[in-house]
């Protein structure tokens, strides 16, 4: 791709303002849509002037702008504080956000790699060449492969075949290789190689797609066959352009994720416990290639996310996440990590002989009453194996709508104290404690688990009151118990408890005035006698 004639205004206006002028170009209001539809290929900076972040990359970006100057390829940032109606059209989620254009402002490409100069400048020159390119020569080859840290080759045989009706005819291979490279080609460089000669060369049989990186001193993988699929290929990439023993980062974590494998987080707070986990893992990311993915992560940096899988703040520490199941498996942090310890953690992952890890409050000293505390260690048994239907309000404690929650939620377990053999109401403190079933996104989240039913669990969504929970139970449970028939008697106990308690409020505020008029009458007496004492 070369810049055309409809950016040659952007680049002398660049160029225009000196050597010493930045060269990333500032958009406004006036620029905006013009630039981004001339420019053939661009990057947008998305910023904020108070953003940290984005002062960071500041200096990278003018650096990676320079850099690919050369290449006639643009650089631009707008300022979204001094230009918010076009940044709210854009509906950035955050700064700095980096896109890449193509000459419309409706598609974009966003920027997914760490932001460094080295990478952006990668990333913008994959974009401006052809997503696939045919290399000839073991030379062209070797020139390629040192230009990026990952290199995907198609090894093809010449598969263009001219039909009957004298027209090309591209082959299943190369067209699902084209669609791959449309799908990776942002992050990855693709090729192809039509000589057998250098497939011969370099120990690959055709067709095959071989994935080759700067990792761990050239790691390579293959994939083979005869008919290419898809799905199976993309998984292919998806898995073998990470790194056996990788890094986690804002910038890494969605190739991690996206990989839908397992994943082992290695947390140390120093290189020195880095390097040896890594090395203590040597065998296994190996082995375990394609089923497990092994990365460090800086608990310096991310220990938040050590809580969130249940570790405690003791460092390295490992702990492999099943993202489909949301099970997590640590090793003990009982001693530190030895070779022995983690092969028999490893090995028992692998046998499927490991108990997973749940995050638990401590057991109440009493659940005795109307509404049953849950926690990680007792919700499998008073929900999942009990007989009852079960309504579950899951809460937040700072959250508005649970605490108004609350009275309603007590009256509505007052109603079904005493057949709870058929209804039981509970809740469970959902940021603290694991829970097995779907995530909870919002709070408070009421969820029935019906008798019989445990596994299809049923959400509330209607008025939060006690006669629409009380029908919810009855026409949604399976014993179909009528709590309302109890109301009344609830109702009345409710109305005496709360004068009860108005009236104990009565007093300790009687007491609380009566106190304050003591301490200024005290206050008063202790003003004149040391007036007394002056005179």
């Amino acid at each position: 791709m070369k810049a055309s004639k409809l950016s040659t205004i952007s680049w002398l206006a660049i160029l225009a303002l000196g050597a010493a002028a930045s060269a990333v170009l500032k958009l406004n209001d006036t620029n905006f849509d013009h630039t981004l539809r001339a420019e053939p290929l661009i990057m947008v900076k998305y910023y904020a002037p108070w953003c940290g972040h984005c002062n960071t990359l500041a200096p990278e970006y003018e650096d990676a702008a320079e850099t690919l100057a050369s290449d006639h390829i643009l650089l631009a940032e707008i300022n979204c504080d001094d230009h918010q109606d076009i940044c709210a059209e854009q509906e950035l989620p955050g700064y700095p956000i980096m896109r890449a254009y193509r000459g419309d402002i409706s598609k974009y490409t966003v920027y997914p790699g760490d932001r460094n100069s080295e990478e952006l400048v990668k990333f913008m020159r994959r974009l401006n060449r052809d997503t696939v390119i045919s290399l000839a020569t073991e030379q062209e080859f070797d020139h390629f492969k040192s230009q990026d840290d990952i290199l995907i080759v198609a090894y093809l045989a010449d598969d263009i075949k001219v039909s009957e009706e004298d027209d090309e005819e591209i082959s299943g291979n190369r067209v699902i290789f084209n669609n791959l490279a449309s799908t990776f080609g942002d992050r990855y460089s693709f090729a192809y190689v039509n000589s057998p000669e250098i497939a011969v060369a370099h120990g690959v049989t055709m067709p095959s797609i071989v994935v080759y990186t700067k990792y761990e001193g050239g790691y390579k993988a293959s994939y083979q066959d005869n008919e290419f699929d898809y799905d199976q290929a993309a998984d292919f990439l998806s898995v073998e352009t990470l790194p056996l023993f990788g890094e986690v980062s804002t910038s890494t974590y969605k190739a991690f994720m996206d990989s839908g494998l397992p994943l082992a987080f290695i947390f140390y707070d120093e290189e020195e416990d880095r390097q040896m986990m890594k090395e203590f893992l040597a065998s296994h990311v190996h082995a375990l290639r394609g089923k497990v993915i092994f990365a460090a992560i800086d608990a310096n940096e991310f220990a938040s996310h050590a809580v969130v899988l249940n570790l405690n703040q003791v460092w390295p520490a490992m702990v492999i996440h099943e993202y489909d199941t949301d099970k997590k498996y640590g090793l003990s942090q009982e001693f530190p990590p030895t070779q022995e310890s983690i092969d028999e953690f490893i090995d028992a992952y692998v046998a499927g002989t490991l108990k997973n890890s749940i995050k638990s409050e401590p057991f109440p000293e009493s659940n005795d009453g109307p509404v049953k505390v849950l926690i990680g260690n007792n919700f499998e048994k008073l929900v999942l194996e009990s007989d009852s239907d079960v309504l579950v309000e899951f809460y937040a404690p700072w959250c508005t709508y649970c605490k108004k929650l609350i009275p309603v939620w007590e009256q509505l377990g007052q109603l079904y104290e005493n057949s709870t053999d058929k209804v039981i109401i509970a809740k469970i403190d959902a940021t603290a404690n694991d829970f097995p079933g779907e995530p909870v996104h919002s709070y408070p989240t009421i969820r029935l688990y019906p008798a019989g039913g445990k596994a299809t669990p049923i959400d509330y969504t209607h008025v939060r009151d006690l006669e629409n929970f009380a029908q919810f139970i009855e026409f949604s449970g399976t014993h179909q118990v009528n709590g309302l028939e109890n109301i009344e008697v609830v109702t009345e106990r409710v109305r005496i408890q709360n004068e009860a308690q108005a009236e104990i409020n009565r007093i300790k505020k009687e007491k609380r005035l009566k106190a304050r008029k003591n301490r200024k009458r005290q206050t008063s007496k202790n003003k004149s006698r040391r007036l007394k004492d002056e005179l």
